[in-house]
């Protein structure tokens, strides 16, 4: 009987250890399956915290946008402003006090957004060179063509007089410089 009651011991140990064995694995699945849960949850939780970072960092970047297209739409001539754009020219020769005429106004023939602007000042060499260096750094993207520079002269006749004859001698009275500018200056729409 002892053999009897040895196997029966061991035969008892057994399926204890099976079913501890079963329990083991049990606990084990149900962990693993917290496990890959809370991992899936973790995973949303930060993509919705990165979507709320993105979404901030979009308003910021949106809001700087804004400023620099305003900033941006500074240097741009819109058509519907085309009329303040020209007393805008107009406004630097007079700040010169020299006139300054608009010959004509166009758009770009090449249909890019650009307005062709030709005009005409005459004024001192000093007045004309500033009316050209105001026209070139005014806060429009503005690109220079081509510039003449002419001198316009009054000539008045004198005469001098020799013994025997008279002889008429050119002399200035007024030395004015004209200066003709064709450029071409960004529009927005």
């Amino acid at each position: 009987m002892p053999l009897k009651k040895t196997y029966t011991i061991f035969f008892i140990t057994l399926l204890f250890a099976l079913m501890a064995m079963f329990v083991f694995f049990y606990i084990f699945r149900i962990i693993k399956n917290k496990n890959d849960h809370s991992s899936s949850v973790q995973a949303s939780i930060q993509s919705i915290v990165d979507q709320k970072n993105n979404i901030s960092t979009l308003q910021r970047t949106v809001a700087e946008t804004k400023e620099k297209e305003a900033k941006l739409s500074s240097y741009l001539v819109r058509s519907n402003s085309l009329n303040d754009f020209i007393a805008f020219l107009e406004g630097e020769g007079s700040s010169l006090s020299i006139p300054v005429e608009v010959l004509s106004v166009s758009a770009s023939p090449d249909k890019t957004n650009k307005i062709n602007v030709e005009l005409k000042s005459t004024g001192s060499f000093e007045k004309v060179m500033r009316l050209l260096a105001l026209i070139e750094n005014a806060p429009y993207q503005i690109h220079i063509e081509h510039s003449y520079i002419n001198k316009v002269t009054a000539i008045d006749k004198v005469a001098a007089s020799n013994i025997n004859t008279t002889i008429i001698v050119p002399k200035e009275i007024n030395s004015n410089f004209e200066i003709n500018i064709s450029f071409s200056v960004v529009s927005q729409e």
